[in-house]
């Protein structure tokens, strides 16, 4: 299946739309494929062409006879297209028709603890390991709801097992978890002395992953150019030129600064409805605008002669993926589109979007830095120059610098900064306010309970604490470290009102 392969091909190589033609062409010469049709199903899920991802998946289902394997195959198309509830229902057919299929079981625990339904996943989670003692990725799931339960004794103990076994038996990327877990909870035991250890360990071995995305990660100064290049005047043209935008707020600035607890705390209102995370603007628009650009540098004249229709369609197809994605349409609603690492993006945003509100949160860069230091992130292209204190330093400089380049050209209405410092000193207070200028009035308010389910952020169980404030001065149990980054934080965190 040639046209499979050059889909998979592409998609590897992250020209998605490419892919999708040949995923499409696929389909038409194997329309009774199961292997066709999962991973264009899936393509398609991760495309934000949900309708079609559904269609695909009947198909399958009807062709496996609506088998456990089938049912099974079609809820890992839900979960890696954002779709955990779908996800879940389809796991629970399969394992009523095939009680001890494993793998299902494992990822029924999986994404029933990311729903915070921690006696169904421990269900799961229990019978996986009475089929298997000894697999670490469910350790590791059990370990998270003896944490959620607060028995951290217990959770260690978990954790334990999955680091004393061989290197044959875990996965690198699974031991790196495990540790940077049990660092955690060895911070929440009162046992600080063993922290960095722990950590520093799982790092290393997270580094020999980031070192091939590393070497081929590009040069970000044509990004860092525009937002110099950028003035006060192309920004004002953009906004009096069209309404589009209108009842969008993008919510950016760098992971560990707030943005999971502010979007939970904002999803009380009636009216907002959040996007955790989701990528539609990177991978399904960002290409096409580059590539409009004929290969000419990012830069503000590039922007402009882009085409006003591209941008109308690219706005269109984003108001179409979230919708998609969120199964909600968004007339009347006030979609809230969460992502921290689109700093970058704003320049596009504001172009493509120019009506549109900005929130960033902000946070004392030495708490954001140690808190990125703490936290187990997926191995990407951002996360693998988060590994050490001073690399997260470097890449924090940079992003919050592009933030506070384009700050002083934005007329005031158009941003909104939040500290997270006063969030947590005063949560309702600094909502209220910010609700106030997306918009909002205190009618809206759902009922206390009511708030936006994070569950794309790798940093979806912090937001089940609520607002604590135990975070804020974490850092400085650990101020020797950032001794040798000071050089490189001090005038960010002057520009940003912080002092040493």
């Amino acid at each position: 299946m040639e046209s499979l392969q050059k889909a998979r091909q592409l998609w590897m190589r992250e020209r998605y739309g490419e892919a999708i033609e040949y995923f499409r062409l696929s389909l038409s010469e194997h329309p009774r494929s199961p292997e066709v049709l999962i991973d264009s199903a899936r393509a398609f899920g991760q495309w934000y062409e949900h309708s079609e991802m559904e269609r695909l998946n009947k198909r399958l289902l009807r062709l496996m006879g609506n088998s456990a394997e089938a049912h099974f195959q079609v809820g890992l198309t839900y979960r890696m297209s954002h779709w955990p509830e779908e996800a879940l229902k389809h796991y629970k057919r399969s394992l009523s028709k095939r009680k001890g299929h494993l793998l299902c079981l494992l990822e029924a625990a999986i994404v029933a603890e990311r729903l915070d339904q921690q006696s169904l996943a421990e269900g799961f989670v229990d019978r996986c390991l009475q089929l298997s003692p000894q697999l670490p990725e469910a350790l590791l799931v059990r370990a998270r709801i003896h944490s959620a339960q607060k028995q951290y004794v217990e959770a260690v103990a978990c954790i334990e097992k999955v680091v004393a076994m061989p290197e044959r038996v875990v996965a690198s990327d699974t031991r790196a978890r495990a540790l940077i877990e049990w660092a955690t909870l060895s911070y929440k035991l009162g046992k600080e002395h063993e922290v960095l250890d722990r950590l520093k360990s799982a790092k290393l071995i997270q580094r020999q992953e980031a070192q091939t995305i590393l070497s081929n990660l590009s040069d970000e100064g044509e990004v860092n150019r525009l937002f110099c290049d950028i003035s006060s005047e192309d920004l004002s043209r953009w906004r009096s030129s069209s309404q589009r935008g209108e009842g969008v707020v993008l919510m950016a600035s760098f992971p560990r600064s707030g943005t999971t607890l502010l979007e939970s705390l904002l999803g009380r209102y009636r009216r907002v409805v959040a996007s955790d995370e989701l990528d539609v603007f990177s991978k399904k628009l960002l290409p096409r605008l580059i590539e409009s650009l004929g290969g000419t540098e990012v830069s503000t004249d590039g922007l402009n002669e882009v085409p006003e229709s591209l941008w109308q369609e690219c706005a269109d197809d984003y108001y179409s993926g979230q919708e998609e994605a969120l199964q909600v349409k968004l007339g009347g609603k006030i979609l809230l589109d969460k992502n921290p690492t689109y700093i970058a993006f704003i320049p596009f945003f504001l172009k493509m979007l120019p009506r549109m509100k900005l929130v960033v949160p902000l946070r004392d860069p030495r708490g954001v830095i140690l808190s990125c230091y703490f936290q187990y992130f997926p191995m990407n292209k951002f996360s693998a120059q988060l590994l050490d204190i001073e690399s997260i330093a470097r890449r924090y400089v940079g992003d919050i610098g592009r933030w506070i380049e384009i700050r002083g050209k934005l007329d005031k209405s158009q941003y909104y900064e939040v500290r997270y410092e006063e969030l947590v000193e005063a949560p309702d207070e600094v909502v209220s306010k910010l609700a106030e200028y997306m918009g909002l009035s205190g009618v809206e308010l759902a009922d206390r309970g009511s708030q936006a389910r994070i569950l794309n952020a790798p940093t979806y169980g912090d937001v089940r604490k609520g607002v604590y404030q135990s975070a804020a001065g974490r850092w400085q149990k650990y101020a020797n470290e950032f001794d040798k980054v000071r050089e490189i934080l001090e005038p960010v965190m002057h520009q940003l009102g912080y002092r040493w």
